[in-house]
């Protein structure tokens, strides 16, 4: 099984402010931006434009998908999402929505054998066809908002954070999709092993964060 990403990450003026690759095949992420003082830069035709002020409130993310699965290619076009970052005095919060349906194609033969068009005979409808319905539904429905998403990233007093996410949307509810959102999520989603190995990486990570930035406050010298 193979997934494959692009990410292209642009501000209101249209300029590019990163591109993310990302590879499940050989669990590899690429990630390129143009970075000065520690913050982002926009770019244009892979050149850092300086006099430009960053805008982080109405941002576009420009997504590719390609999905591959016993022989089968899945490719999703052009994904719209659009995102909007805003700092508050105790934080931030981050939005996403995704209100365009992208475009979708289908080729190749299963397990090398059967070609996808003779897979619609055992199905209502096409292979494509079906999932430009099911994200008709998702980024049309849920009144007006689409696919939507949130997060909320509070620092409290006493040095602590908080981190409050929430989503929503619609679903065309089919036999086909729940059988198909079985498998993804059988495959995607952690078992209580996995989900306990995350959570002992996140509290590791923590605190070796926080034990370099103690060693850096006492031995680090800036220049």
């Amino acid at each position: 099984n193979l997934a494959e990403a692009r990410i292209k990450l642009t501000d209101a003026h249209g300029l590019t402010l990163a591109v993310v690759q990302l590879d499940s095949e050989h669990m590899r992420a690429r990630v390129v931006a143009f970075v000065k003082d520690g913050k982002l830069v926009q770019s244009r035709n892979d050149q850092p434009v300086l006099d430009s002020a960053l805008r982080l409130d109405q941002m576009r993310a420009h997504v590719d998908l390609h999905f591959q699965a016993v022989g089968i290619h899945m490719y999703v076009d052009d994904l719209k999402v659009e995102l909007g970052f805003f700092e508050r005095g105790d934080g931030a919060i981050l939005r996403a929505n995704v209100r365009r349906t992208p475009n979708v194609r289908v080729r190749g033969a299963a397990f090398g054998i059967v070609p996808a068009g003779m897979l619609d005979w055992f199905i209502p409808g096409d292979i494509p066809g079906l999932a430009r319905r099911m994200l008709d539904v998702a980024t049309l429905g849920n009144e007006g908002q689409g696919i939507a998403l949130s997060a909320r990233f509070v620092s409290a007093v006493d040095g602590r954070s908080l981190v409050e996410s929430s989503g929503g949307f619609e679903i065309l509810d089919t036999a086909l999709i729940r059988f198909g959102m079985k498998i993804a999520a059988d495959r995607v989603m952690p078992d209580e092993a996995a989900s306990d190995d995350i959570r002992r990486l996140r509290v590791t990570y923590r605190d070796a964060f926080a034990a370099d930035v103690e060693r850096f406050g006492k031995y680090g010298r800036v220049p």
